[in-house]
């Protein structure tokens, strides 16, 4: 971290290649934990709610309808504005999903819940599911960050860190159903996603090498400035960058 500071402070830019990879991975582990949303919790809530097996498979497959809907375009933003925003976005809408079934969990879970909340729990999932499009955010600000060259290794670590975040749900979610109930194993998560977003606030950059840090809207990557391209490699092949 002392080195990210040195060289920000020596190119007068904010952020580093291996901050900016951290923080696209923290983002997307996070994001991705949103396709399991109900997930494995998913025979209580049919039970619960009084549902059949046809509306409860829309229910599980909610988070999915943002996923897809979400990821082009917002992966086709970052070109424009940075990765910053867009996944300050995606993650405060999955937040707002969190927040929407636990105060439900809260209020109504277990007496007064049943089929009438269907649709407002089917709004949540979608929500949620909204994280997931930071798949694609996270590439483009990963690309951008790294030249070519290094490109495949840290492309590994992004994909592969991430991708196992529905797993441990999948595992962490009937433990803590288990011992402290639905409201509170949901409250767990909404508290680990507050701290992923938190984190992504404070630590997460803009990558230095894309069109809106030259200020010309029509710049690619590789038609950045000489003196973009110059303080691009000599961050990412500088000592404790990678």
């Amino acid at each position: 971290m002392a080195q990210d500071a040195e060289h920000s402070d020596e190119y007068d830019l904010s952020g580093s290649p291996r901050r900016g990879l951290i923080m696209a991975t923290l983002s997307f582990f996070a994001g991705l934990t949103t396709i399991a949303f109900y997930g494995v919790a998913g025979p209580t809530f049919q039970e619960a709610l009084g549902i059949s097996g046809a509306l409860l498979g829309l229910l599980l497959s909610s988070p999915h309808i943002s996923k897809v809907a979400l990821r082009v375009p917002f992966g086709a933003w970052v070109d424009d504005i940075g990765a910053r925003k867009p996944i300050l976005i995606l993650m405060g809408m999955t937040l707002v999903g969190f927040v929407g079934l636990v105060a439900t969990l809260f209020l109504f879970y277990p007496d007064n819940f049943g089929s009438h909340l269907y649709d407002p729990l089917l709004v949540f999932g979608i929500l949620a599911g909204a994280g997931s499009a930071t798949f694609s955010v996270g590439i483009a600000q990963t690309s951008y960050w790294f030249p070519e060259e290094k490109q495949g290794f840290v492309m590994g670590v992004f994909g592969g860190a991430g991708n196992i975040g529905p797993g441990i749900i999948n595992s962490v979610i009937p433990f803590l159903i288990g011992v402290a109930g639905l409201a509170l194993a949901y409250s767990s998560l909404l508290v680990f996603m507050l701290a992923a977003t938190a984190l992504y606030f404070v630590y997460g950059a803009n990558p230095y090498t894309s069109s809106f840090w030259t200020g010309d809207s029509t710049a690619t990557e590789h038609s950045a400035s000489p003196r973009t391209w110059a303080r691009r490699s000599s961050l990412a092949a500088a000592p404790g960058t990678r």
